[in-house]
């Protein structure tokens, strides 16, 4: 018997104000007791790392994870490069995103050179852009 995937959303930005509205439009359609929030990166890569023991519930998790991308001390780009160098096993189970209002597309062109970078998303994210990204992420890998 199959047991069903269970979603986690992470999201990670250094404005509070950001963090709180991505939050609520994510909770429209999904769990906030699903959603972790994280204004650094560093903390959001330790819980990947504290969350990762390999269990038969761990493995049927899955998530999508929406980095902003410029933040101090770890930014979107350097946070891609930590997360390249995390287990596989989380590799497995997470997708990553960026979130960000910059029209920088140098910037934007940079993120497609990092490994499990999976997409951008301007700001603010709209319901609908999370709708069609659960939608993806939830299919049969």
């Amino acid at each position: 018997m199959t047991m069903p995937l269970k979603m986690e959303i992470i999201l990670i930005d250094d404005d509070p104000f950001t963090l709180a509205f991505t939050q609520k439009t994510v909770g429209r359609c999904f769990r906030k007791d699903k959603m972790r929030l994280f204004p650094a990166a560093k903390d959001a890569l330790q819980y990947l790392l504290d969350t990762a023991t390999p269990s038969d519930h761990s493995r049927l998790r899955r998530g999508l994870i929406f980095s902003d991308l410029h933040m101090p001390d770890m930014d979107g780009y350097k946070f891609l490069d930590e997360f390249a160098r995390l287990p596989d096993t989380i590799h497995d189970r997470y997708k990553v995103f960026v979130l960000s209002s910059t029209s920088e597309q140098r910037e934007i062109d940079h993120l497609y050179t990092k490994k499990y970078f999976e997409g951008f998303c301007s700001k603010p994210l709209s319901i609908e852009k999370f709708r069609y990204l659960l939608r993806q992420a939830t299919r049969c890998r």
